[in-house]
């Protein structure tokens, strides 16, 4: 954790404040997070983990989403103390069990992502508006997916295929996704908890049934489609061995949650959520690689490669067919 000066004092006092100045402290990795982690051990080895957050990681909703989720009976991190205003918060330790890191180790991948689903069927059960009333989220609607997707062509197009983009071509672009977009507003909402992938959730085995799930990583959360973060889950971005895991992830939802729409309904939603994820990801991987990131161009193929094959999806026509004629992915 490299800090400036009177960062490291705003710090030091927080943790003044809290009893934990004399804790030993233990950098942590962010991933694609800018936000910077430390575990904190006292000398009778209780431990927290201190977040540090910069003005525009929305370190209050950070705080809010953690207190619904917990009211909810889910396991997201207590929060012990925080200063949102600075961006601080010292919560709960959920441990070294992160699920990520236990499908690169060899466990068994499907097992630990259908304990996440149930976390995802509990939560669109139990969830209703009214406990986010002091909390001021996004509402996940077409506008905001389209602007969220058109980071593709801000960053991506510039920077990988090194030319600008026209009205006409954004415009195609738009229009794609709009009629691709078409399939997700059937959708319950629910509360979108958005980058809720196995990197992000934490192995507690010793808690029961849904409880067992660890979350992190939600202050971008909101209100919207319920196959939003089922289609998060299936990411294709850190590794490779995820063909046809959404279609069971999908299955295994519909099957626990019973809801009233069809299945089709719902697998076609995720498909266009899952599609609109990682062309958003390739803009944000080209943001990154040029500043001053560049170890993120190295998942630049697998994400084009993921982004292909969901493309072949029929609900895809429109998007796959801009593609082909502007920015073929296979080139």
């Amino acid at each position: 954790m490299i800090l400036k000066p009177h960062r490291g004092l705003a710090i030091a006092g927080f943790l003044a404040q809290q009893g934990w100045d004399h804790a030993v402290p233990t950098p942590l990795a962010a991933d694609f997070s800018s936000r910077r982690y430390a575990r904190l051990v006292k000398e009778d080895q209780q431990s927290a983990i201190l977040m540090d957050a910069d003005e525009d990681q929305k370190t209050v909703s950070f705080v809010h989403i953690a207190k619904v989720l917990e009211a909810l009976d889910i396991s997201a991190p207590r929060i012990f103390a925080a200063d949102p205003i600075q961006g601080l918060v010292l919560m709960e330790d959920f441990g070294n069990h992160n699920m990520g890191q236990f499908i690169d180790a060899g466990a068994d991948a499907t097992g630990l992502l259908k304990r996440a689903v149930d976390v995802l069927v509990h939560l669109h059960r139990t969830f209703t508006p009214d406990l986010l009333q002091d909390v001021d989220v996004p509402l996940f609607n077409q506008e905001l997916f389209l602007l969220q997707v058109s980071l593709f062509l801000d960053s991506y197009v510039p920077f990988y295929q090194l030319h600008d983009v026209t009205a006409e071509v954004r415009q195609a672009f738009l229009a794609a996704w709009q009629q691709a977009l078409v399939a997700v507003e059937p959708m319950p909402k629910s509360l979108l908890l958005r980058d809720y992938m196995a990197d992000n959730l934490m192995d507690l085995a010793e808690r029961p049934a849904w409880r067992s799930v660890g979350v992190l990583d939600f202050q971008d959360a909101g209100i919207g489609p319920v196959a939003y973060d089922l289609a998060s889950l299936a990411e294709k971005v850190r590794r490779d061995d995820t063909d046809g895991r959404l279609d069971e992830l999908v299955s295994y939802y519909y099957a626990h949650m019973n809801p009233s729409y069809a299945l089709d309904d719902l697998r076609a939603a995720c498909y266009v959520l899952s599609a609109l994820r990682h062309t958003r990801i390739l803009g944000l991987l080209m943001h990154m690689t040029h500043r001053g990131r560049p170890e993120k161009h190295a998942f630049i193929p697998r994400v084009r490669g993921a982004l292909a094959a969901q493309l072949r999806h029929d609900v895809l026509k429109p998007v796959a067919a801009w593609f082909k004629e502007y920015s073929p992915l296979d080139e």
